[in-house]
């Protein structure tokens, strides 16, 4: 089985977290079926990505978390002086734009590489879902956790003075 088979995106008319087959990676977590059926706010809208399209850019106005479903997705960034580098690849249960909350707006670009299916999950909506179901905060919390780990074993792999240079940069 190839490549682009073992990550085909799922059809979008269940986008219900009941429904989905990463609902347990991702918000939702260990919450039984019931309780899933009973939560109506976790229904998110599913958005469908072909090869090429760009989910979101970056500086836009950040209104959403996006998951991934199935797929796969290719971040960057684009410096001021119009520099573009690639901040990273998403599979699917990776969490999007999450780096940019503090600013409200996105800090990435974000493209599919393949047939992509993310779920927005609105920034509107984290409070309310945080208030009435209280694993959600930590699910959320391990998610971005998780992100931070992988990035820490990248920035790893630099040398001491490529990590001084980024220090003095971001002064």
């Amino acid at each position: 089985m190839g490549f682009n088979r073992m990550i085909r995106p799922l059809p979008h008319r269940h986008n219900k977290c009941k429904h989905c087959h990463i609902a347990r990676l991702c918000l939702p977590g260990d919450l039984d079926r019931k309780t899933l059926h009973a939560k109506k706010q976790l229904h998110f809208k599913a958005h469908a990505l072909k090869p090429g399209e760009q989910l979101c850019h970056q500086g836009e106005h950040l209104r959403h978390l996006y998951r991934v479903r199935s797929g796969l997705l290719k971040s960057t960034m684009t410096t001021s002086e119009g520099e573009e580098f690639v901040m990273g690849f998403h599979l699917p249960p990776d969490l999007i734009g999450w780096e940019g909350i503090d600013q409200e707006q996105l800090s990435l670009s974000v493209i599919a590489l393949d047939h992509t299916s993310v779920c927005e999950v609105p920034i509107a909506q984290i409070g309310d879902l945080i208030r009435s179901i209280p694993n959600i905060e930590s699910r959320l919390l391990q998610m971005v956790s998780r992100r931070m780990k992988v990035q820490n074993q990248a920035f790893l792999q630099t040398t001491a003075e490529q990590r001084v240079a980024n220090f003095i940069l971001h002064l």
